[in-house]
């Protein structure tokens, strides 16, 4: 948790990885405690930015474009990064000072309930 949930859990930082994308792992943590990172490595450490990962035809972008999860928050500064990923995966994460909030849209994949 954080100073701000009063001992409930909070997401820090959040990662998504797999055979869809070739075993690549993007992670995305909060603004004071993580990097955007790819297999470990540093990326889109400008802001805004976008890059694509041609081999797995997936994009991320990282800007302050997008709506919120939680509108309280609507008093901050924005900064949201969007990936778009293979078979029709796409998650908006929001950064914010000490957690992530973040949406996660897919279709219905073969064997899942």
């Amino acid at each position: 948790g954080t100073n701000y949930t009063e001992g409930l859990a909070a997401t820090n930082k959040i990662a998504v990885g797999g055979a869809f994308l070739k075993y690549h792992v993007v992670t995305v943590g909060c603004l004071e405690d993580g990097d955007i990172m790819i297999d470990g490595a540093p990326v889109l450490t400008t802001f805004p930015f976008s890059l694509d990962l041609a081999d797995v035809s997936a994009t991320i972008r990282y800007d302050s474009e997008g709506t919120l999860v939680d509108a309280a928050n609507q008093a901050w500064e924005r900064r949201i990064v969007h990936l778009d990923l293979p078979l029709g995966v796409s998650m908006t994460i929001m950064r914010w000072s000490n957690y992530v909030d973040f949406r996660l849209v897919m279709p219905q994949q073969p064997d899942q309930d």
